[in-house]
């Protein structure tokens, strides 16, 4: 039986790193089918009713009520998302701790030595063999992400802001939409890229409470400045990503998880990943989506480097 392409990938590199890289790189892959298939219509917004409004805008504030209602739309069962966010929740803990401390409680994880102290460390590594195996793709293929009814996610408010503010958000400004609003609103030095940004891809995030304290205290030439901007935000659309860009985001995502793990990755081995993932989902020997050179692979993920904001900020104060 041939291998598997992403289990040669894997390979010699540590289980929770191999994991997480191979998850990321699939999710590129549906990230960018799946923009593509909201924007052209298949995924039209629902109108949403006052409830349905108030638990939105609830998402800004809590990921983890986020991730609850997403899992229950897409009918897991909660032992399943308790499973992911213990293992957002390690990732985020390796970003801010010291190397002796990770290595330390993964050789306690793991009950390994030093050499073999990444083996099996977090839940990544059951749950990326089970994507290697089954394979991740558009909504019209087979697999795990084959198995959703969009058409019946895109008329909850949970797959709209999955697929309209959470993932733009991610690809757009490397952070989850709370810490988007919160750059967004910070009462000195507002970010006005990241407030262009949000009010460009929801408008109904003017009415969070926290833009509303943004717009609305202060002196009045300070309020009369930000709501024009404000206004003038909620006339533009958003600039797209390409493929490419995408890709190479994800890419510097995964060398700077790898950072963190104090592992090194380096440009050609995201280049082999997402060629791997190339070859499962679509038989193809390289991905078409990057350059063919790898002095441009090279420059594009260092272009993207800084981008991510690790670790991910915690639920913010409404």
């Amino acid at each position: 039986m041939e291998a598997n392409p992403l289990e040669i990938w894997a390979a010699g590199k540590p289980s929770v790193l191999a994991a997480f890289g191979i998850n990321a790189a699939l999710a590129a892959e549906a990230t960018c089918e799946l923009l593509t298939w909201v924007r052209s219509g298949s995924g039209r917004r629902p109108r949403l009713q006052r409830r349905d409004g108030e638990r939105w805008l609830e998402y800004y504030s809590n990921h983890r009520t986020f991730l609850a209602d997403l899992g229950c739309a897409l009918g897991w069962n909660p032992q399943r998302v308790a499973r992911l966010l213990s293992a957002y929740r390690f990732l985020s803990w390796c970003t801010r701790a010291e190397r002796v401390v990770v290595e330390a409680t993964l050789r306690e994880l793991c009950g390994q030595t030093p050499k073999g102290v990444y083996a099996n460390a977090t839940r990544f590594a059951e749950l990326g063999k089970r994507l290697a195996a089954d394979g991740i793709c558009s909504p019209n293929d087979n697999g795990i992400l084959g198995e959703i009814d969009w058409e019946a996610l895109c008329r909850t408010s949970v797959g709209q802001f999955c697929f309209r503010v959470a993932l733009p958000c991610w690809v757009l400004h490397g952070r989850w939409p709370g810490k988007v609003l919160c750059d967004a609103t910070r009462w000195v030095g507002p970010d006005r890229t990241a407030l262009d940004l949000l009010v460009g891809l929801d408008k109904q995030v003017i009415h969070h409470n926290r833009m509303q304290r943004f717009l609305h205290d202060g002196p009045a030439s300070l309020q009369a400045g930000r709501q024009r901007r404000v206004g003038k935000a909620l006339q533009r659309s958003t600039r797209r990503l390409s493929r490419k860009q995408i890709k190479f985001r994800i890419g510097r995502l995964i060398i700077d998880i790898a950072k963190a793990l104090h592992v090194e990755v380096t440009s050609g081995d995201i280049r082999e990943l997402f060629d791997a993932v190339g070859q499962v989902q679509k038989g193809l020997q390289r991905d078409a989506d990057l350059p063919a050179s790898p002095e441009s692979h090279t420059k594009g993920l260092q272009r993207a480097k800084g981008f991510w904001l690790l670790p991910v900020v915690a639920d913010m104060k409404r």
